[in-house]
């Protein structure tokens, strides 16, 4: 599957980064400290995740059977009661049986050489009309859309980054960023992963259209719309997951720039910190958050504010502005190791 090589080239690039300082950054704003490791961890574990929920529902997938033209089976048992077969139901059932085991045994093979990652459905349609249920397309895809979801937030985090001087891919040094400006390296390949995940979306949204409102046991007013729709959702979405690994393969942090910018809002990553200690000073914490607040707002220094109003000195000065001391790295190895499993 598509998915796994993605999952491993994350796996590759959290385990590579694990120490490579970056700023943690909420609602576009610098928060704490974090590695770029962990920040591909964070991607890499919702790309197992989807990838498991993405096999389970797969498996579960109830194939139709040769059941006729309403579901019910009576084409199958009037051709075995024409041949003047005894049981004809039971021989129509049988039939239908192998048929199913028969498409089972074929479909590892369309998954090329990765039989360990095939997708062999188990479930059977029991009472379904003239189509098999529409419905169980959508399930599948709407799961199968949110292998998506990895590789377009690497995508869009990676673009952010790269307008900083902070992330870029590997180009080919002919290559031409802008014809109009030639100073410009586009990021070109997280741009198509975004537009590559906005048309996969649109085919989705057009097979749950079609999903609903048959009529009877069937008709084919969706038949337009799943021939177009099915096959290029499945295509954008294998171009999605193809264009993703590349991508991860090809991008490098600038330790050089992400250090300077640890450094830059260093007083920023330490809001956390300074907030705390005054709260483990006494002071209530409503109060404690408005002082801090004011203090960056109004650009005052807050570590020489915070270090004078607690009485700190030099030494426990600088245990108070030491950014380490989280779970980074022990998050980071417990993703890779999860992904190893599954790999």
């Amino acid at each position: 599957l598509r998915s796994v090589s993605f999952i491993k080239a994350l796996r590759d690039a959290a385990s590579e980064a694990a120490d490579r300082e970056c700023v943690a950054v909420t609602h576009n704003r610098a928060a704490q400290p974090t590695t770029w490791g962990r920040r591909v961890a964070m991607w890499l574990e919702e790309a197992v995740y989807h990838h498991r929920a993405f096999l389970t529902i797969a498996d579960s997938y109830p194939l139709r059977g040769l059941v006729g033209a309403v579901g019910t089976g009576r084409d199958l048992v009037g051709l075995f009661d024409s041949l003047g077969v005894a049981d004809p139901v039971t021989a129509a059932t049988r039939t239908s049986d192998r048929y199913l085991e028969s498409v089972r045994g074929v479909l590892p093979l369309q998954l090329g050489d990765a039989t360990q990652a095939a997708v062999i459905p188990s479930g059977v349609c029991q009472a379904p009309g003239q189509n098999h249920h529409r419905s169980a397309d959508v399930l599948l895809m709407r799961v199968a859309s949110m292998l998506v979801a990895a590789p377009t937030n690497y995508a869009v985090t990676g673009r952010l980054m790269a307008g900083r001087g902070l992330l870029s891919e590997v180009y080919d040094q002919h290559r031409v960023g802008s014809s109009a400006m030639p100073h410009k390296i586009n990021p070109s390949r997280m741009e198509r992963v975004a537009g590559l995940a906005a048309l996969n979306d649109g085919y989705l949204q057009t097979v749950e259209r079609a999903a609903v409102g048959r009529w009877y046991e069937g008709d084919v007013a969706d038949s337009a719309a799943r021939r177009i729709a099915l096959p290029g959702f499945w295509m954008s979405l294998e171009a999605v997951l193809v264009a993703a690994t590349r991508l991860v393969t090809s991008c490098t942090l600038d330790t050089d720039a992400a250090a300077a910018d640890v450094a830059q809002a260093r007083d920023e990553l330490l809001s956390g910190r300074l907030l705390g200690a005054v709260v483990d000073s006494g002071m209530p914490r409503e109060e404690a958050h408005t002082l801090i607040r004011r203090l960056y707002s109004n650009g005052d220094d807050p570590v020489d504010y915070v270090a004078d109003l607690l009485g700190l000195d030099e030494e426990q000065t600088a245990r108070l502005v030491t950014l380490g001391g989280d779970r980074a790295a022990d998050q980071t190895a417990a993703v890779v190791a999860d992904a190893d499993r599954l790999l």
